[in-house]
């Protein structure tokens, strides 16, 4: 049958067999008497009973009265404890300001680089991805955008320096991400200021964290258009990379037409494996360092934050969303 807890008020399913005996809820850890089943039609309510007389005084010697029964012990449930978290805007409200703000510490290291190896040759941090800039490592000769073309190819083909580009879309992140920062903070501050204000612009003010939510999620979306494109730094490498095998296999061709010998089939499915493995290689050597990967959870955990704050704030003056861990 079903019942509500009288302390927390919650819908419980317990067996028949335990009504009428003392329950511990699941949810509250308090404990209640279950209520009896009805054993017949119900009755009008008999009058109230007149007092007992107090009984007599046991005459001397007479052994003491029985004591009564210990109550009988709460049946045992599935649940034994429970953890409650709170909900609170007077703590989320801060993790997004947090988030942005870290963002911005992260976008001055590497988001992406040419790692053959796993060792560093050529990197970008967001703001160099905005203005064609590149750090590299000129000391190791294998740096792609400082690199002379071969002056005896000056074909489309030939490997000459990288030029990355532009990153447009992460141009657009970056102005949206400084609004998102800029408007986190005025809404925090807010909070502390709000009851020096105006009611005519109190009233407004409700609806500060729905217009953060907004701005959030527009900036989010131009970082996830940008990490669906890929840095044009990325794009240009792989591209430059794909030159480096074709002029492999054009001169191992022209060598083999110098000196007029075939290879078997055998010998050739060998070869394509051979730059298959290679090809993969190099293009794994073009990856999206950590940093990068913190600051894209980071903006994504802000725009969780301020959506959870957002729905705590708006059913004020109820009480706080809350979570509960019952095992």
């Amino acid at each position: 049958m079903e019942i509500l807890c009288p302390n927390c008020q919650r819908k419980l399913t317990i067996m028949e067999q335990y009504a009428g005996q003392m329950m511990k809820c699941p949810l509250c850890a308090n404990t209640f008497t279950a209520p009896a089943l009805p054993s017949g039609p119900l009755v009008p309510p008999a009058p109230a009973p007149q007092p007992a007389a107090s009984p007599p005084p046991a005459a001397a010697g007479s052994p003491p009265p029985a004591a009564s029964a210990p109550p009988p012990e709460p049946v045992p449930t599935e649940h034994t404890g429970r953890f409650s978290v709170w909900i609170s805007p007077r703590c989320t409200q801060y993790v997004p300001v947090a988030a942005l703000f870290l963002i911005f510490v992260l976008s001055f290291f590497p988001w992406v680089g040419y790692y053959p190896g796993g060792v560093w040759v050529d990197s970008q941090n967001a703001w160099q991805a905005v203005f064609n800039s590149v750090s590299s490592d000129k000391e190791s000769k294998m740096s792609l955008t400082d690199r002379p073309v071969p002056k005896d190819d000056k074909t489309d083909s030939a490997p000459g320096p990288l030029n990355p580009g532009f990153g447009v879309l992460l141009l657009f992140y970056l102005l949206t991400w400084l609004a998102n920062f800029v408007l986190a903070g005025a809404v925090v501050g807010l909070t502390f200021v709000q009851r020096f204000l105006p009611p005519k612009i109190q009233q407004y003010a409700r609806w500060r964290w729905p217009a953060l939510a907004i701005v959030t999620l527009v900036s989010f979306a131009f970082l996830l258009l940008f990490n669906l494109r890929g840095f044009p730094f990325e794009q240009q490498a792989n591209a430059d990379l794909e030159k480096q095998i074709d002029r492999q296999n054009k001169a191992l061709a022209d060598l083999e037409k110098l000196s007029k010998t075939s290879r078997s089939d055998a010998e050739i499915a060998k070869t394509k494996k051979v730059e298959a493995i290679e090809r993969g290689m190099l293009h794994q050597s073009v990856v999206h360092t950590r940093w990068y990967c913190w600051a894209f959870w980071l903006h994504f955990w802000a725009l969780v934050f301020v959506v959870v704050t957002m729905l705590a704030e708006l059913r004020a003056p109820r009480p706080c969303p809350r979570v509960d861990l019952v095992w």
